[in-house]
């Protein structure tokens, strides 16, 4: 299983927030019908619940989307995702505007601690009796869930001006890891820039008749 969190950011510091979970083949065939994933509590918080596709050899992806209107609301919109002990930790995004150009500043910690029974939580554990995951720790060995390739996070961030980065981590293996994601980038405005031009022209003008006048 492959699960990417993509954040694209547009120019006025909104954008959008898209994950997608790829299952392969024997992951897709221990699911079953896949409409049997309960998505309901995504669409209060605003997300749109992508139908789900089949995938690569057999497999299967699913996904979900949410836009933001400020940059204030991606850590909200990460933790919604996947809880406070999500993959996604210490997220920020900062845009600042100058005359001239705009500033994007991203940084994150992608953090796992190899243990996918993290990302379970009271209610769903209740309702799997008391197994987060909804199987023992045997069983999950038998079908391969142990090894750290069988899951794996990762986030990839864009920002304005084409730059992307990314960083990916095993969510099994009982091994932590943990590596940061960092992005930065400038993007002038023509318009501005060409505003200034214009003022500068005009003051050069104006300096220019106003010597005229005095000889």
């Amino acid at each position: 299983m492959q699960a990417e969190t993509v954040v694209d950011v547009a120019p006025d510091g909104s954008g959008v927030v898209t994950v997608t979970v790829t299952l392969d083949r024997e992951a897709a065939a221990a699911l079953g019908d896949p409409a049997q994933l309960d998505v309901a509590d995504l669409a209060p918080g605003g997300w749109e619940v992508v139908d789900p596709a089949p995938g690569p050899d057999g497999g299967l992806v699913v996904g979900a989307r949410r836009r933001f209107d400020s940059p204030e609301e991606v850590p909200v919109l990460l933790e919604q995702l996947a809880g406070p002990d999500g993959p996604v930790q210490e997220a920020s995004l900062q845009v600042d505007s100058s005359q001239l150009a705009t500033d994007y500043r991203w940084r994150s910690v992608l953090r796992s601690s190899g243990d996918p029974a993290v990302l379970s939580d009271p209610e769903l554990t209740a309702l799997l009796d008391g197994l987060p995951l909804g199987r023992t720790a045997e069983e999950l060995a038998s079908i391969g869930a142990d090894r750290p390739e069988a899951a794996t996070a990762t986030l990839v961030v864009r920002l304005p001006g084409g730059t992307e980065q990314s960083g990916s981590v095993p969510l099994t293996g009982g091994v932590p890891a943990s590596v940061e994601v960092v992005a930065e980038s400038t993007v002038v405005s023509a318009t501005r820039v060409l505003g200034l031009v214009v003022v500068v022209v005009l003051l050069g003008s104006a300096v220019a008749a106003a010597l005229r006048s005095r000889r």
